[in-house]
């Protein structure tokens, strides 16, 4: 773990697609962005904030994702996600993440990671293979 990063900021652009928009079992709830869609997008900049604070050999996974849908996207519209770094108690890290469109605030959410040697993250998949197969 890299304990010389302190604070660290993320952020990606991206556009709200046809393909996003609230579809539950087959039917379309609501042509806007689905909450589905806002919470693949935080857990995306959730995980560029937290990438510097790796030393060689280390990954995370998520093991939280809280987010507050708070208003409406059409499709078309470029959104903002912005995400920082809350806090670092090993081995966890939270992040804040804010989903903007221009002034309005679609979203609010907040993501804890873990992190583990890669190794420890393999055995973990391992096992779980081996349960699937058993």
């Amino acid at each position: 773990m890299n304990s010389a990063v302190t604070t660290a900021h993320a952020e990606l652009t991206f556009v709200v697609e046809e393909s996003m928009i609230a579809i539950l079992e087959g039917r379309i709830m609501h042509r806007v962005c689905s909450t589905y869609w806002l919470c693949y997008y935080a857990e995306c900049v959730g995980r560029r904030v937290i990438e510097s604070y790796f030393d060689q050999g280390e990954n995370a996974v998520g093991n939280a994702l809280t987010l507050n849908h708070l208003a409406m996207a059409p499709v078309g519209a470029v959104l903002r996600a912005h995400g920082t770094v809350k806090d670092f108690t090993l081995p966890n890290i939270v992040c804040v993440i804010q989903i903007w469109w221009n002034d309005i605030l679609i979203a609010e959410a907040t993501h804890i990671q873990t992190v583990l040697a890669q190794e420890r993250i393999d055995k973990k998949m391992n096992e779980a293979y081996q349960r699937l197969t058993s």
